[in-house]
C-alpha cells in the first residue's frame, strides 16, 4: 500500500495549557491529529498550528455541567457556539460530548435503550442549533464507551441511527487488552478493531478513531512501556489499510490527574515514554493529500469513484466518454485493475489539459458521491482598533513612562527585614511606576504585579556584561534544526535522548572539549552563538529570554513578527522583557483566564495555569506571601 488516509493521532493534554514538554512529544511522534478539549486556552491551539499548519485538531465540547445530569440543548449550545467561533482559526471539526452511554452514567446519560433514545432527541436540537449559528462547522457524533458487553455501544448505535446519520461523522473508541502470555485483543473486532463493526451499520459515514490504547492498568496486567509502543505500531500499521478511517487519536499525551498516568505518552516529572519515538519514526505510506496543493480534495476516494465522477461529468459537458479523463492524462485501464484502491494519482487541481471550470464541476460530483462538502477557509480575524492595541508593547504610553517611581514613593532597603521583603522592596522600587500603570489598564491590584515579578521569574534581566540573560535548550535546537542536520548538529551538541532536558552538551568546533551548556551565561552564550552560526532563526526559537525567560518560539503570542524582533526587543530593553511578560500572561486584547485569575489575586488558579499543576501550589504560597508583603509595606499603592 503506497498511501493511506489514517491520520496518526494523539489525545492532548486535558488541562488548560501545555507544557513545553508537551508540545515537544508531537513534534518528536509526528503526529498528524490532536484531539483536543475546548477548555483548553485557544492559545495552545494557536501554538500547535504555528509549530504544524497541516496539524489537523479534533475538539470536544466539554460541559462540565455534564455529570450524572445534562443541560438542555439551547443551554449546551449557549455555552458551546462562542468557543465554536473562538477556535474557528484553528479548528473546524467537532466532537459533541463524550461517551454518554457509559453505564455509570457520569457523561450525563447512561447504558440504557431509554438513555440511548435520550441523548438521540438531544443530539438532533444540539447539532441544528450548532449548525444554524456556525454552519462551517464539522460535527461529529461522539466516541462510545466500550466494551459492549459494559456499555451496550451497539445497542446505542441501532438507537442513536437518526442522530449518527445528522451528524458530519462518526466517532469510536477502541480499547484492548493484553493478557501475560496471551494474544493482544488489538486485533479483536470487540476491541482494538471495534471501528470494523461501526463501519458496518453505517458505511457511508467517515469514522475518527477518537481514543484508542491498550488498557492493562484497568486488569493489572503487567506490560512494559517498550511493549505497548511495538503494540501501537503494529496496530497503527494494520487500521492504515481502512479507508474510510480518517484519524485514530491514542489516549493520551499527558495529564495531571494520576488516573491517567498509565496512558500518558509522559509523565509529570519529565520522562518522555518509548511511544513518542517508536510512533514518530515508524514506517508511514504517504497521507493521502499530503503533498498536494491548496485546493487538494478534502477526503480519499477510490478509483471507481473517481470514475464515476469522470463520467458524470462528461454526461454534464456533453462530451464524448472518457474523453476527459484521456486529456487529464489519467488511464481507465490502470483505474479498473483496482477498483476499491485509494487513488493515488495526480490531485484533481493539477490534472493537466483540464480547464478551471472542468476540474471545479469534477470535484463537485466528486464530493456528491463521496459524500462531502469542502470547507471554505476561515475567514481572515478582524483587525483590532488603532486606538486599543492588541498588546502592551505596543501602547506608546508604556514605552515612555518611567519604570522606577519618584523618590518619594520608593520604599527604604532597610525596612525589609526577610527575603520577600526584599524582593519586594526591590522590585517596586524598579519597577514600582510602570507597574502602576499596567495595573490601570490590566484592571488588576499593582500589589498583585508586584508579587508576580518578585516572586515569580528570574529577576535578572542582563548580565553584568551587558548582554541579556539567556538559557539555551540544546533539545529544542534538534527539534527545530538538527533532526533534520543530525551529523552538522552532533558535531556540536548532545542531550540525553531519553530525557531530553538533561546532559545538554556543547563545544564549539569538533576536537574541543565539551562543556556543560548550562554552567553560566558565558557557557549560555558561547552555545547559542554556534547554533546561530548554523542556523539563525532555530537559534532564536531555542532560546530562553531574559526577565521572563520566554521561549523565543512564543514571538508571536506576545505580538512579534518575527523571533528576530522579540530578540532584538528583549536585548534592547529590560522595558520590553518585562511587557513581554505581562503579553504572555494577558493574550491577545488582554483577555486570558491567567488574567481573571490575577484580577481577583486568585493566585491558586493563577500558578495551576502558569506555572503548570506540578509547581502550583509552591509558586502560589510565594506569590501570596509577596502579595501581602507588599499591601503592608505600602498601603497606600
Amino acid at each position: 500500500m503506497s498511501v493511506r488516509v489514517c491520520r496518526v493521532g494523539l489525545n492532548g493534554r486535558n488541562d488548560e495549557f501545555f507544557d513545553e514538554l508537551d508540545y515537544s512529544v508531537i513534534q518528536t511522534a509526528r503526529i498528524e491529529t490532536v484531539k483536543m478539549m475546548s477548555h483548553t486556552n485557544p492559545t495552545v491551539f494557536a501554538h500547535l498550528k504555528e509549530e504544524n499548519p497541516r496539524l489537523e485538531i479534533i475538539t470536544r465540547l466539554f460541559d462540565d455541567r455534564i455529570q450524572y445530569s445534562h443541560p438542555t440543548p439551547a443551554e449546551f449550545a449557549g455555552r458551546m457556539i462562542p468557543l465554536l467561533k473562538t477556535l474557528r482559526p484553528y479548528c473546524q471539526k467537532f466532537q459533541v460530548v463524550n461517551e454518554p452511554n457509559h453505564s455509570q452514567g457520569y457523561e450525563g446519560w447512561g447504558a440504557t435503550d431509554a438513555d440511548a433514545a435520550s441523548f438521540n432527541a438531544w443530539f438532533l436540537e444540539v447539532y441544528d442549533r450548532l449548525k444554524d449559528a456556525c454552519p462551517w462547522a464539522s460535527l461529529g457524533f461522539p466516541g462510545l464507551a466500550m466494551p459492549d458487553a459494559a456499555h451496550r455501544d451497539r445497542a446505542w448505535l441501532e438507537i442513536c441511527r437518526p442522530a449518527i446519520e445528522r451528524a458530519d461523522w462518526l466517532g469510536v473508541h477502541c480499547y484492548w487488552q493484553t493478557p501475560p502470555g496471551q494474544s493482544t485483543l488489538a486485533f479483536s473486532e470487540h476491541f482494538g478493531l471495534n471501528f470494523k463493526y461501526y463501519h458496518q451499520k453505517f458505511p457511508d459515514k467517515t469514522l475518527e478513531i477518537l481514543e484508542c490504547g491498550n488498557s492493562n492498568i484497568h486488569s493489572h496486567f503487567p506490560i512494559t512501556d517498550e511493549a505497548i509502543a511495538q503494540e501501537y505500531v503494529a496496530w497503527l500499521t494494520h487500521v492504515f489499510r481502512y479507508n474510510y478511517v480518517n484519524s485514530a487519536c491514542f489516549f493520551i499525551l499527558s495529564s495531571h490527574d494520576e488516573r491517567w498516568k498509565f496512558f500518558s505518552w509522559r509523565t509529570e516529572e519529565g520522562w518522555v515514554k518509548p511511544v513518542a519515538y517508536w510512533i514518530g519514526q515508524m514506517n508511514r505510506p504517504d497521507l493521502v493529500g499530503e503533498t498536494a496543493g491548496s485546493g487538494a480534495f478534502p477526503v480519499a476516494f477510490t478509483n471507481q469513484n473517481l470514475i464515476n465522477a469522470f463520467h458524470n461529468t462528461e454526461v454534464k459537458l456533453g462530451l464524448p466518454s472518457w474523453s476527459l479523463m484521456g486529456r487529464a492524462g489519467i488511464s481507465l485501464s490502470s483505474l479498473i485493475q483496482d477498483r476499491e484502491a485509494i487513488y493515488s494519482g495526480t490531485p484533481i487541481d493539477d490534472l493537466p489539459n483540464l480547464t478551471t471550470e472542468e476540474k471545479e464541476l469534477l470535484k463537485a460530483e466528486l464530493a456528491a458521491i463521496v459524500g462531502v462538502e469542502v470547507p471554505p477557509p476561515p475567514p481572515p480575524s478582524p483587525p483590532e482598533p488603532e486606538s486599543a492595541p492588541d498588546f502592551l508593547w505596543q501602547r506608546p504610553k508604556l514605552l515612555t513612562v518611567p519604570m522606577a517611581p519618584p523618590k518619594s514613593e520608593r520604599l527604604s532597603p532597610s525596612a525589609a527585614a526577610n527575603a520577600t521583603e526584599r524582593r519586594v522592596v526591590a522590585m517596586w522600587n524598579r519597577y514600582g511606576w510602570l507597574l502602576t500603570m499596567l495595573a490601570e489598564i490590566l484592571q488588576t491590584e499593582v500589589a498583585t504585579l508586584v508579587a508576580l515579578i518578585a516572586g515569580g521569574v528570574d529577576r535578572r534581566s542582563f548580565a553584568a556584561d551587558g548582554r541579556m540573560v539567556i538559557r539555551f535548550e540544546v533539545y529544542t535546537f534538534f527539534e527545530e534544526w538538527g533532526n533534520e542536520n543530525q551529523a552538522a548538529f552532533q558535531k556540536h551538541f548532545r542531550f540525553d535522548p531519553y530525557r531530553p532536558w538533561l546532559n545538554h552538551r556543547w563545544r564549539p568546533a569538533p576536537g574541543k572539549a565539551w562543556q556543560n551548556v548550562h554552567a553560566g551565561q558565558s557557557a549560555e552564550w558561547g552555545a547559542f552563538q554556534t547554533a546561530r552560526a548554523l542556523d539563525e532563526t532555530a537559534a532564536k526559537r531555542s532560546l530562553n529570554m531574559g526577565l521572563p525567560q520566554m521561549m523565543g518560539f512564543n514571538y508571536n503570542l506576545i505580538g512579534y513578527p518575527s523571533v528576530h524582533q522579540m530578540f532584538d526587543a528583549f536585548s534592547g530593553s529590560e522595558r520590553h522583557q518585562l511587557l513581554g511578560l505581562f503579553d504572555f500572561i494577558a493574550g491577545r486584547g488582554a483577555s486570558s483566564e491567567q488574567l481573571q485569575a490575577l484580577q481577583a489575586a486568585d493566585f491558586d488558579t493563577f500558578a495551576a495555569r502558569h506555572y503548570g499543576s506540578r509547581f502550583a501550589a509552591r509558586y502560589a504560597g510565594t506569590l501570596r506571601r509577596a502579595f501581602h508583603t507588599f499591601r503592608r509595606l505600602k498601603p497606600s499603592a
